[in-house]
């Protein structure tokens, strides 16, 4: 299995982990410009209704019922394929990556 490559992304030398960039498997970069698209398939992809501070669930923590809620949360991060930003598997790209501002928008929006 490769491990690792160099490829050249709009005349950028860019070096990929296969192992650590699984998650962005579903990435394109479009032809001579330098935007990546992200397939919807991808958990970079942000649906054009996702919003800042968006209801995941029905019932805001109140402190009762842990375990309920954040199996709630657990699911609905799941279904949108974020959970890898809180649990730590989405890995954010290193400073000059052209994932980098697709990942901290997503992180952003987990977050929010």
């Amino acid at each position: 299995m490769i491990k690792s490559s160099s490829f050249l992304v709009s005349h950028l030398a860019v070096s990929f982990d296969f192992d650590l960039c699984m998650s962005t498997y579903a990435m394109a970069v479009d032809g001579g410009s330098n935007r990546v698209q992200i397939e919807p398939s991808d958990p970079l992809f942000l649906h054009p209704s996702d919003q800042p501070g968006q209801g995941l669930v029905a019932d805001i923590f109140n402190g009762d019922d842990f375990e309920n809620w954040r199996r709630s949360m657990t699911v609905a991060l799941s279904a949108k394929q974020k959970l890898s930003f809180v649990d730590g598997t989405n890995k954010k790209p290193e400073a000059g990556s052209p994932l980098l501002p697709y990942w901290q928008r997503c992180n952003d929006m987990v977050i929010s």
